[in-house]
């Protein structure tokens, strides 16, 4: 979304930006994205040579009220292994001021193109300044409300095993850019996604019901995710499905839990040392017993 105002300066830093978040935390890429969808929303429009209709940006925008967090530097939880809280969080900080700056050297031309015509034009009032629009504690809020928040998508080959995703299982190694083998037969898929709807499950220990993802072949015959003809390549939808693991009664809570399998079944005070990060304190009838 650098638009036309950047030029080649505005490119680099986009892959400057790119190679900062592949290397310290692919979060940085989503939120992002998300950081352009709200410019384009505030200044009348997507940027030119963005996809985006100013009506799908304020659609996707207002999915981040489900999962608002603090600044990613303040809502993780400290490692057991990390003796100086002050520093680590330092770290983090910094590694946000690093990305942000990256992505503001891409933006800030086309946005102040983007001003200057909204200025020009007769009656109509500019409140936001360029200070305004870019605003760090804002940016870290979404990487923040992604950490805690997003999927881990791993989908194997077609003909293999599915995959599955459990929440907050994205780290520094997830390369959003695979999404670009979507459509190819026969590759591995690894990624992150945000679901808003998703996001709303609350957690348990004992959950009722199973996030996971379908490999193509099972989406075409379940008659989901796959357009287009018989003969076409089976694509990936990156829908996310949610199956009942027991019988839910009615006006029963569905809940989902944030941890993987293998994590489950370790020691109640092992599981809620691994939730610390989503600030809550299970109270479940697993860990209540």
């Amino acid at each position: 979304c650098a638009g036309a105002g950047g030029g080649s300066e505005a490119a680099a830093a986009i892959a400057a930006f790119y190679e900062h978040a592949d290397a310290t935390n692919d979060i940085f890429r989503l939120a992002a994205k998300v950081y352009c969808l709200l410019l384009s929303s505030v200044l009348g429009g997507p940027f030119e040579g963005g996809s985006s209709s100013s009506a799908s940006a304020s659609v996707d925008v207002s999915c981040i009220r489900y999962a608002w967090k603090k600044p990613w530097w303040l809502s993780v939880a400290v490692p057991e292994d990390v003796s100086d809280e002050k520093a680590f969080r330092g770290q983090l900080l910094e590694l946000t001021q690093d990305s942000f700056q990256l992505l503001k050297s891409a933006l800030e031309g086309a946005v102040a193109e983007r001003l200057g015509a909204l200025a020009a034009r007769p009656g109509t009032p500019v409140a936001a300044s360029m200070d305004a629009l870019f605003d760090l504690e804002l940016y870290g809020s979404l990487v923040g409300m992604f950490e805690l928040n997003n999927l881990g998508i791993d989908l194997p080959p077609p003909g293999e095993e599915e995959g599955g995703g459990e929440e907050g299982s994205s780290s520094g190694d997830d390369d959003d850019e695979d999404g670009e083998d979507e459509g190819s037969s026969g590759q591995h898929v690894e990624g992150t996604g945000f679901y808003p709807l998703h996001s709303s499950m609350n957690h348990s220990c004992d959950p009722n019901v199973l996030v996971l993802f379908l490999p193509p072949e099972d989406e075409q015959e379940a008659g989901v995710g796959c357009d287009g003809a018989d003969d076409e390549p089976l694509n990936l939808s990156s829908r996310v499905y949610v199956y009942a693991l027991r019988d839910i009664e009615a006006g029963e809570e569905l809940t989902c839990s944030y941890l993987d399998a293998d994590q489950l079944e370790l020691s109640t005070e092992e599981r809620q040392k691994l939730l610390e990060d989503y600030g809550f304190v299970c109270d479940c009838i697993k860990c209540e017993e």
